[in-house]
């Protein structure tokens, strides 16, 4: 850990390109940081921390900090999330009361009115299409018959 602190390691991190390591030094940082415990990014900070984990209580408390500061930052996101979720409702539900507020009572017999030979159309397709296939079929039994008759 002392190495990882030295001034070569922490100019060589500086030019590193690409994605942030992760290691245990920055996840320390990084814990330390949410629960406002202190920060981790020197040799001092490693030795202070050093001594606050030889005392039990201490670094048990800390920990516990660590651990509520974590469940704090998940419930303030799945509260915003729920908050936004909550937000696009409205806004459809408004959205959708404009509309219905803009048409008239005489769109909506309009509307009704047309649904209505929509319906009527299909239906009507549908009797024609069953009593063109019972017609079919009734000639095609007559002529079967009929060629069966001049058989025998």
């Amino acid at each position: 850990m002392i190495n990882y602190f030295s001034k070569e390691n922490h100019n060589n991190a500086n030019n590193k390109k690409g994605r942030t390591a992760n290691n245990l030094p920055i996840i320390l940082n990084q814990d330390l940081q949410l629960s406002h415990n202190g920060q981790l990014k020197t040799n001092q900070h490693l030795e202070l921390l050093r001594t606050r984990a030889q005392n039990r209580q201490a670094w048990t408390l800390m920990w516990h900090e660590i651990e509520n500061a974590y469940k704090t930052k998940r419930n303030e996101k799945s509260t915003q999330i729920a908050n936004r979720k909550a937000e696009k409702k409205r806004e459809i539900e408004e959205a959708t009361r404009k509309i219905l507020y803009y048409i008239t009572n005489e769109d909506k017999i309009l509307i009704i009115i047309i649904i209505i030979i929509i319906i009527t159309i299909i239906i009507t397709s549908t009797l024609i299409t069953i009593t063109t296939t019972q017609t079919t079929e009734s000639k095609n039994n007559s002529t079967s018959t009929h060629d069966n008759s001049n058989i025998n």
